[in-house]
């Protein structure tokens, strides 16, 4: 038989199921899971119920605004001094065309 043919014979008993639901490990572990689950909840409205969630939003927000101030400023002097370089290599090509042109 395999594997699979026992567990099904074994689930379709009811009296094992009966059995196993009321011994003490399983009970034990519902008990536990109801416990934590609780728990959990309360917590969570804790949470809620207290300003560190709205305080954790208002921090991320101003974390965000200086990340996207400090990149614009980052490109904004980029692309200034992109513009400053470019404008002193094209008044040297100039410069030297000019002398060429004057030969």
């Amino acid at each position: 038989m395999s594997l699979k043919h026992i567990l099904r014979m074994l689930l379709n008993n009811e009296q094992l199921i009966q059995k196993v639901a009321e011994s003490y490990p399983v009970r034990r572990a519902a008990q536990l899971t109801v416990y934590f689950m609780q728990r959990g909840n309360e917590k969570i409205e804790e949470i809620k119920e207290s300003d560190t969630l709205n305080k954790l939003k208002d921090d991320l927000d101003k974390t965000e605004r200086n990340i996207e101030d400090k990149m614009e400023r980052v490109h904004r002097t980029f692309f200034d001094e992109l513009k400053k370089e470019w404008a002193k290599e094209k008044s040297k090509i100039d410069a030297e065309r000019k002398k060429d042109n004057e030969r």
